[in-house]
């Protein structure tokens, strides 16, 4: 009895700390960004990167591991800062049916765990240098998850370039 006790107590401790470890990469929903100055620091670097936009109407997210916003300028963009308000990267957003899809991100999709997901949205970076992209994806639960692939395939519930991930 006494052995039944300690291996019962050994699954319900090893239980806990997964659910545990799991929740800490959780991805939280976003919400705006409500602190004055912090909005103020990303729309003058935004500003200062891409002083063609003019003024669009961004609204600023905090994700829990950084900032973002979408905007308009003859396309969807979406721009990414870290925690301190430092830039990451731009996106786009593009059809997922396009012929100019990235061809090793179309291959890592098939290839990957998320592929009999539906594909909602599709971005990819447009800086020189960086071919990471972001995918939102549904289940036929309508679950929504968020991904990001990186420069060789490799899939992430978390942003790259955020420290979580190295």
């Amino acid at each position: 009895m006494n052995k039944v006790s300690v291996y019962f107590n050994g699954v319900v401790l090893c239980l806990a700390m997964i659910t545990n470890c799991a929740g800490q990469t959780a991805q939280q929903e976003p919400k705006p960004v409500t602190d004055g100055s912090m909005s103020q620091l990303l729309e003058a670097d935004l500003q200062f990167r891409n002083a063609e936009i003019g003024s669009p109407e961004i609204m600023w997210w905090d994700n829990g591991y950084g900032y973002y916003g979408t905007y308009s300028h003859g396309g969807e963009y979406m721009v990414r800062y870290d925690s301190h308000g430092s830039y990451l990267e731009t996106l786009m957003k593009k059809n997922w049916n396009d012929e100019d899809v990235m061809t090793f991100v179309k291959s890592a999709y098939r290839q990957s765990a998320y592929n009999s997901l539906q594909i909602l949205t599709y971005w990819e970076a447009v800086d020189i240098g960086r071919r990471g992209c972001y995918m939102e994806l549904q289940d036929d639960r309508n679950k929504i998850f968020k991904v990001w692939i990186d420069d060789k395939g490799k899939f992430s519930n978390m942003p790259l370039d955020t420290g979580i991930n190295k």
